[in-house]
């Protein structure tokens, strides 16, 4: 007898699922804000809602971006990155104003 769907036996507890099942191999909000920092820099990625447009020596892209790695990123938040904004981080600089991400260009 072949049957199509099996019920569960026992209910699942919500604190016996791991963390590790659901989110994506290691991105952690540090890698992603270094992931969102590489795609300004390339001008292009899946991440990117609008165009990168260069403007007092930074790199210019909506805040949207957060929104989209959020969207994709169980475990990370809009409000997460915002944090990791305003802790250290490596150069360049990204920096949130008014509904904007400004990456500072490498002065080089």
């Amino acid at each position: 007898e072949v049957r199509e769907f099996e019920p569960p036996k026992a209910k699942t507890n919500p604190k016996d699922i791991n963390a590790e099942d659901f989110l994506p191999s290691g991105v952690t909000p540090q890698k992603a804000l270094q992931m969102l920092k590489d795609m300004i820099q390339k001008r292009s990625g899946r991440w990117l809602v609008t165009p990168v447009l260069e403007e007092d020596g930074c790199l210019v892209t909506s805040d949207k971006a957060f929104d989209m790695i959020a969207g994709e990123n169980i475990g990370i938040s809009k409000h997460i990155l915002c944090g990791m904004l305003s802790r250290a981080q490596r150069r360049p600089l990204l920096k949130k104003r008014q509904g904007k991400l400004y990456l500072e260009v490498n002065e080089t």
